[in-house]
């Protein structure tokens, strides 16, 4: 493996050890100097391996609240995992990230998921066909008041990567990062598109068939491509969509502003959004995409004036204008 440095070099101490090193030269870096990469990734990066896989878990029809540290478990085996992120949506329908797999396997197949091990109140169906495996996490995060972003994570794993000596501890760098594509590559997070925001994914040892996840990044998905788990298959992260409501007077032209703005699921009229309009009547949000969802969108204005009509979230998201005059169609019985 041929790795090419730059001239710019800089001095850091790692573990109380003085090293004078270079970045690599690579388009994806940010970062130029070597010591202020380091420094910004070891207060807070953790390599995690895995004793049993850690799992993304997709559900659906959740009820009740799944938190950061439940432990959940299913309706057909004994497998048991604990929750160190929740990736997007919500515990009504998302996905996690899970670590702390006790020694039975995860079944992709229809099962019920709850949080009886910690003693919750949640439970959701599982969606078939979203189990992902992975040998390795990276917590970007390891207990800090915040996260380092995505772009941080990689300029730190290029700066250790041009290390004399690789550190052995707190954790074995170099068992996480040269083997990444049977070691044609030193990191298990390359680049995938330049730009603003720059676009990661992360690769397998495919000798091992171990791949690795992240979690506890600043930023959001915007700079995930995805995610490749042990098997080589991939999470990739939902689009993410707008949901745009206006609200108007009956004349269908005067802004109504002040006005209450709920979007529910006809499904189990679970909250998606609550919010009030601005001085234009206006009110909006993102939302994570995976399907459409019908939904039932509800206004009430400042005279209590109230309506409710329906719609579907689609891979556009939602726009739409509503008058709070009345209506017999739609108006909530």
């Amino acid at each position: 493996m041929t790795l090419q440095n730059t001239d710019e070099t800089s001095e850091v101490k790692v573990f109380g050890i003085s090293e004078q090193f270079a970045m690599l030269n690579d388009p994806y870096q940010v970062e130029g100097t070597a010591g202020t990469a380091i420094s910004t990734g070891e207060a807070k990066v953790n390599f995690e391996a895995q004793t049993n896989p850690a799992v993304i878990l997709k559900w659906t029809a959740g009820t009740g609240t799944l938190s950061v540290g439940d432990t959940i478990d299913n309706s057909i085996n004994g497998a048991q995992s604990t929750l160190v992120q929740i990736l997007e949506g919500d515990s009504t329908a998302g996905t996690g990230l899970f670590n702390a797999s006790n020694a039975t396997a995860w079944s992709d197949s229809a099962q019920t998921l709850d949080d009886s091990p910690s003693a919750g109140d949640w439970s959701a169906t599982y969606t078939v066909g979203s189990l992902v495996e992975f040998d390795y996490l990276i917590d970007c995060n390891d207990n800090a008041t915040t996260g380092i972003t995505i772009q941080q994570l990689y300029d730190y794993m290029n700066a250790k990567a041009d290390e004399a000596t690789i550190d052995t501890t707190p954790y074995d760098h170099r068992e996480v990062m040269y083997w990444a594509n049977g070691e044609a590559n030193p990191l298990p997070l390359v680049g995938t598109a330049t730009g603003s925001p720059n676009k990661f994914k992360t690769i397998r040892n495919v000798a091992d068939t171990a791949g690795v996840a992240l979690y506890n990044f600043t930023g959001g998905n915007s700079s995930i491509d995805f995610f490749t788990g042990n098997d080589g298959s991939t999470w990739t992260p939902s689009a993410t969509v707008t949901l745009f409501v206006k609200v108007v007077e009956g004349d269908f032209v005067t802004n109504n502003p002040g006005a209450r703005v709920g979007i529910h699921r006809q499904s189990d009229n679970s909250e998606i959004f609550n919010g009030i309009t601005d001085a234009q009547g206006e009110v909006s949000t993102s939302f994570n995409y995976t399907s459409d969802v019908p939904v039932f969108i509800r206004v009430r204005d400042e005279s209590f004036n109230y309506v409710k009509v329906p719609g579907t979230i689609t891979s556009s998201g939602l726009n739409t204008t509503i008058s709070t005059g009345d209506d017999d169609i739609y108006a909530a019985t």
